[in-house]
């Protein structure tokens, strides 16, 4: 063989190869299915407004009220994608928002998650109105829209740092994460969700998003999710009281106070 041929022949190993590299590098995201949650993080202003970053956290059947404090593995780094594309400084950031969301097209009975941030870290939030069939195919095709359409998270490239965890650039079309949170005079994933808003911001402390299940056979409480300053998110699935168990327990305990008053006056 000449040393033309064989200087020929080495080039195309060494372009096949790198191509290969480049292809390995810039694999898609896997395709979402139905009943997997998703966590995506967006900014009103500042560094990143004009991209939000979404990832894929696994199917709902792991988010249930049944197990202890969980660290959510296999995402890879976030809060590397995280500081890429908000700063270093995203997580005091009160410009910064995340929310939990998902979706199971159930045969035409849609069942749909939503995040609600906590008022107050120990303090369940409060769901919003439980949703007809209607409303929930109607949120359903939205959510749909930003994993499934041209442009949503369906083909994007996978980041450097999670296998699961893309950037989608911000638009106005129905496929973008932006529109649909961000659009001011209707509701977050459509008119018809009711839901003034699923996303929580950080900043002013410590953000908490507790997830709830809307199907027909009503509203349920899955768990909660936390994420820390390098990234790495947390569901809790260990019970709180309520805000009206909240009450009651300060009812009795003002009633134990007034008893032992009594008890105290008599003695």
């Amino acid at each position: 063989m000449s040393i033309k041929k064989t200087l020929t022949t080495i080039g195309l190993v060494l372009v096949g190869t790198l191509m290969g590299n480049l292809s390995a590098n810039a694999a898609l995201v896997p395709d979402p299915v139905s009943n997997d949650i998703f966590v995506s993080f967006r900014a009103s202003g500042g560094q990143g407004a004009s991209t939000s970053y979404i990832v894929n956290l696994g199917q709902a059947s792991q988010f249930t009220e049944s197990g202890p404090l969980t660290i959510l593995s296999g995402l890879g780094n976030i809060g590397a994608d995280l500081t890429a594309n908000f700063g270093s400084d995203w997580y005091t950031r009160t410009d910064v928002y995340w929310s939990i969301y998902g979706h199971n097209t159930n045969g035409g009975n849609p069942i749909i998650y939503g995040s609600v941030e906590r008022a107050l870290d120990d303090v369940r939030s409060t769901p919003y109105p439980a949703l007809d069939q209607s409303s929930r195919q109607n949120v359903d095709s939205q959510i749909v829209s930003v994993l499934e359409q041209t442009g949503g998270y369906k083909g994007l490239t996978a980041t450097a740092n999670s296998p699961v965890g893309a950037f989608q650039a911000n638009s106005t079309s129905a496929s973008s994460y932006n529109f649909q949170v961000a659009t001011p005079g209707t509701s977050d994933f459509g008119s018809l969700s009711g839901w003034t808003t699923i996303e929580g911001s950080f900043g002013t402390g410590d953000s908490v998003l507790d997830l709830w299940r809307y199907a027909g056979s009503g509203t349920t409480y899955r768990g909660n999710f936390t994420i820390d300053n390098a990234g790495v998110i947390s569901f809790n699935t260990a019970a709180v009281p309520e805000p009206s168990t909240y009450a009651l327990l300060a009812i009795a305990g003002i009633a134990l106070l007034f008893m032992r008053h009594r008890r105290s006056v008599r003695a």
